[in-house]
């Protein structure tokens, strides 16, 4: 049985949608592993298979993760997985994992102790999910939520193995549920299929990356759910479903409104939404986080992170350098703060390593500042632009595929005739600054969370 967005699910085929634009070019550079022996080697994943399986009796879950992956050159191929690894296998032979961290900056990354050739392999992987991101399971049920936390860099990698953020791969949920004695919801942008009474699976599309699925499991007692329609900016109306859990005061009124209100806004000046389904769960307080036609979000964030729908969740930066982008995007358009073109300052917001994997938060002020500065240059020169006209331009050619810095840079010479490269050299690489300018204070629109905050959301 195919789930509908009606009551328990919103679920969208991704049919009809541009084909998955992986860019193994903007992959880090592989490093000498820690003894010197070899190097390890970033690899480009065809597709990963989640079999996911939460045993409500012994409030354990396991996950048997299946890759098929190619390698672009010989060497220990290199992942993305923050738990720990149980056993693995490449090419069916047992293989040991250990973690390298090639900069100060980045985060420990799982190398598996085994060379491979360039070509086709498959690696399979079993992890528990434990600690702060293990499920919360109750006598009949279980709360379990896909979670991201980009001022972390925290993605899929904190539940399951998976690729860094270059990487757009066909990604599979194969969910069981032991021992459920009452009803349980889903809530996911993917296609969400009931298999049987214990099973289901979700197919995200192939041009989502480890970043962009969004997945959240919860005893169906337990969350009021408003279901609606879209209009997405080309005649076509979308599923979409706002939710929040009973003891949340939310008002998913309010939420639908807003939403129907942001989409619009954003439609007309950019194009057309680029989800099937749009899906929203509802916080009384606080910001939001947001993913590829979905979001977690309160009603005061939630232009904000509908407008990552447009960038950074479906134009997607590729790593850490190109993080700023969507946050300066995202607040010049669609707030909660006002840009102030005059006020911009040296930073480094592009000048991590080439392992940094999270958001650089001088892009919600100075990137965005930066941007609307451009704007004001770009129709100073010429009055038949603007910002709002690079962006359309930027969103129209770019979506569905992940970007660096360096593509941003040529897209706004391209788009303006200008050179840019001393102001990309003062205001995003800090080559000028004798050392790094200090991380921004984060802004509260996309508060950092806890431990037990991130548990409290599932």
């Amino acid at each position: 049985m195919r789930l509908s967005s009606i009551a328990a699910a919103c679920a969208f085929s991704a049919s009809g949608l541009a084909s998955a634009n992986s860019s193994p070019n903007l992959a880090p550079p592989s490093f000498p592993v820690s003894d010197g022996s070899a190097k390890a080697v970033f690899v480009d994943f065809a597709d990963a298979t989640y079999d996911i399986r939460y045993d409500i009796p012994r409030k354990a879950t396991h996950v048997h993760t299946t890759i098929h992956f190619a390698a672009a050159e010989a060497g220990f191929p290199a992942f993305d997985f923050s738990g720990n690894v149980g056993s693995a296998t490449l090419d069916g032979v047992a293989v040991a994992v250990g973690q390298e961290s090639p900069a100060s900056d980045g985060p420990e990354i799982q190398v598996v102790q085994s060379p491979v050739a360039v070509g086709s392999h498959t690696l399979v992987i079993d992890s528990d999910m434990t600690g702060e991101f293990a499920p919360t399971y109750t006598r009949t049920g279980v709360q379990s939520a896909f979670l991201t936390d980009d001022d972390a860099g925290r993605y899929l990698e904190s539940y399951a193995p998976a690729n860094f953020e270059f990487d757009q791969f066909k990604i599979v949920f194969n969910v069981e549920i032991v021992g459920l004695g009452a009803a349980q919801s889903f809530f996911t942008n993917g296609t969400l299929t009931a298999v049987d009474a214990s099973h289901w699976r979700v197919e995200f599309p192939a041009y989502f990356n480890e970043s962009a699925g969004y997945f959240h499991t919860i005893p169906t007692a337990s969350v009021e759910v408003l279901n609606y329609t879209v209009d997405n900016g080309a005649g076509v109306m979308i599923p979409a479903v706002a939710y929040k859990k009973t003891s949340d005061f939310s008002d998913l009124e309010a939420i639908k409104a807003t939403s129907i209100k942001a989409i619009a806004d954003l439609s007309s000046r950019f194009g057309p939404f680029a989800h099937p389904s749009l899906t929203i769960y509802a916080q009384a307080t606080g910001g939001g986080m947001e993913y590829h036609g979905a979001t977690v979000s309160s009603d005061w964030a939630l232009a904000h992170e509908l407008g990552h729908s447009y960038f950074g969740r479906a134009v997607m930066p590729a790593n850490g350098n190109a993080g700023w982008i969507d946050e300066a995007m995202a607040t010049l358009t669609e707030g909660p703060y006002e840009a102030d073109p005059s006020d911009i300052s040296p930073t480094n917001m592009s000048g991590h390593s080439a392992y940094y994997t999270r958001n650089d938060d001088n892009g919600y002020g100075q990137g965005m500042n930066l941007l609307a500065h451009f704007g004001e240059e770009f129709h100073a020169a010429n009055p038949a632009q603007s910002i709002d006209g690079f962006l359309r331009e930027w969103y129209m050619g770019h979506r569905y595929t992940t970007v660096s810095v360096g593509v941003l840079k040529d897209h706004l010479e391209s788009y303006s005739g200008k050179d840019l490269t001393a102001e990309f050299a003062t205001y995003v690489f800090g080559d000028s600054a004798p050392a790094f300018a200090p991380r921004a204070p984060r802004s509260p629109v996309h508060r950092a969370l806890t431990p037990a905050e991130f548990r409290s959301l599932q």
